[in-house]
């Protein structure tokens, strides 16, 4: 089981010290009637501190940070929030865009200059001025967007799982967290919602499969128009063993350094992931310029509640589906929310391309 993040940790036991019974511990003890008999007792412990909690769930060295997590130490807030840099950097690492090197880092909402066309050089003549094409480069900016994710669980089994249940909530929360990221930056059938949702870097750029992984492939490589240098394929992990399988003429592995979770492909580096489309037509394959991609990521902002109520539904503002109503006070229940903001956007043309419908019969030869 992973380990939560301090944050993750603090928040937990800032929610448990918050407890009307967070200094009582039960124990079982024999009976004294009949001591081969168990029965419970109430115990006093020093609870209602946090840190004292901390420290009795994950032992001295909790890692816990009271700078770092001060909007949690802050009094008996029941709705802490908290900057976590930690659970941040752990989302990107799962994520596509936080594994693709080369990427243009910008800030939200700030002007900058989006190169359209690879920078080129001239040679000049002496007192002559520097070609330089107007169209190659323009004005851009990307808005702050955001993802928000929340997973609730019982107090009951925060006290009873003990340090397993915050490994299992931030789990839950990064994959939910890197797998919509993913979704929106790779699938070529999403078109972006205005203020909403970023247009996937492939958008309306699929072609259809030729049937077999060597001539897709060449499809994706003869459509390319970035720098191949920087390029990586993206693709999910079945299609990725697929390919994998893929056996030539003779019987040999034509794709030895591909695997579910990765690799290379023509010594291009294959990045994969459960976000990149699959459904009953089959899978796809991309093929992305890192260096033609600029993207804003903000930090992610944890925080937990104790009190709200949640509406159970995957469109709690559709007309007609108000959705179940659960009050977290009355279930004895915290829920804690993830909101990561993102925005990226392709600059240049031809720098991504991506095969659909990929389906590649098992061990297929070419």
């Amino acid at each position: 089981m992973p380990i939560a993040s301090p944050t993750i940790r603090a928040l937990i036991a800032k929610t448990l010290a918050s407890m009307p019974n967070a200094g009582i511990k039960r124990q079982f003890v024999p009976s004294a009637d009949d001591p081969s008999v168990q029965v419970p007792v109430l115990l006093s412990e020093p609870g209602g501190d946090w840190l004292a909690i901390a420290e009795r769930r994950w032992g001295p060295h909790h890692g816990i940070n009271k700078t770092a997590v001060g909007a949690v130490s802050s009094g008996d807030i029941p709705n802490a929030r908290v900057l976590d840099s930690d659970f941040f950097g752990s989302v990107l690492q799962e994520s596509i865009i936080g594994r693709m090197a080369g990427l243009r880092r910008v800030p939200f909402s700030t002007r900058f200059l989006r190169a359209t066309q690879a920078t080129r050089g001239y040679w000049v003549e002496q007192f002559k001025p520097i070609p330089l094409s107007k169209r190659a480069i323009e004005g851009s900016s990307l808005p702050r967007l955001k993802i928000g994710a929340i997973i609730a669980a019982t107090v009951e089994s925060l006290e009873k799982d003990g340090p397993d249940a915050e490994g299992r909530i931030e789990a839950d929360l990064r994959a939910a967290c890197a797998a919509t990221l993913d979704a929106a930056f790779i699938d070529a059938s999403n078109g972006g919602i205005p203020d909403v949702t970023p247009a996937s870097v492939v958008y309306d750029l699929g072609v259809p499969s030729q049937g077999d992984p060597a001539s897709d492939i060449e499809l994706l490589i003869a459509g390319f128009g970035g720098d191949l240098s920087a390029a990586y394929f993206i693709t999910d992990p079945t299609t990725a063993a697929q390919i994998a399988l893929a056996r030539d003429a003779g019987g040999a592995f034509m794709f030895p350094d591909c695997s579910p979770r990765g690799g290379s492909l023509l010594g291009i580096p294959l990045l994969t992931s459960r976000g990149s489309p699959r459904d009953s037509t089959g899978g796809q394959i991309a093929l992305v310029d890192a260096s033609g991609i600029a993207a804003a990521l903000d930090s992610i902002e944890l925080s937990r509640s104790t009190s709200a109520t949640l509406v159970m539904s995957d469109e709690p503002e559709a007309s007609g589906d108000a959705g179940e109503l659960v009050s977290l006070f009355q279930t004895n229940t915290i829920a804690f929310k993830a909101i990561i903001h993102g925005n990226w956007e392709l600059q240049r043309d031809g720098g991504a391309i991506a095969v659909t419908g990929v389906n590649y019969p098992v061990g297929s030869a070419s």
